[in-house]
């Protein structure tokens, strides 16, 4: 699939959060993105209706795109990933949070919906 973008933000030299987006084919689920990702763990907490799963480490989303981009409806799905590599201080309720705002802002972007 076509369409993907990484940001990873470094402190003093150490990567400590990555975040990241990508166009998938339909039908894809959060917990097969994850599983795919080093930096999520498989003992992840899932959302009660699928969309996400989350751990202290990160998580994955499935982002909910109204009116998707013409070119990637019915295709595609955009799916957006955290990922938390300091290990100083896990925290599995903000990396929810974090994934949520992410995946909020990118279903208002351009890359998600139509304008």
């Amino acid at each position: 699939m076509k369409g993907a973008l990484s940001c990873d933000i470094a402190v003093d030299g150490t990567m400590d959060l990555g975040v990241d987006w990508e166009w998938r084919q339909t039908g894809s689920t959060p917990g097969r993105v994850a599983r795919e990702n080093p930096y999520v763990k498989h003992d992840t907490d899932e959302s009660g209706d699928g969309r996400y799963v989350y751990s202290d480490t990160g998580g994955v989303i499935r982002v909910e795109c109204e009116p998707v981009v013409k070119h990637r409806k019915e295709t595609a799905e955009l799916f957006a990933a955290v990922s938390v590599s300091n290990e100083g201080r896990p925290d599995a309720p903000a990396v929810k949070n974090l994934l949520l705002a992410y995946a909020k802002a990118l279903s208002a972007s351009s890359e998600c919906v139509r304008k």
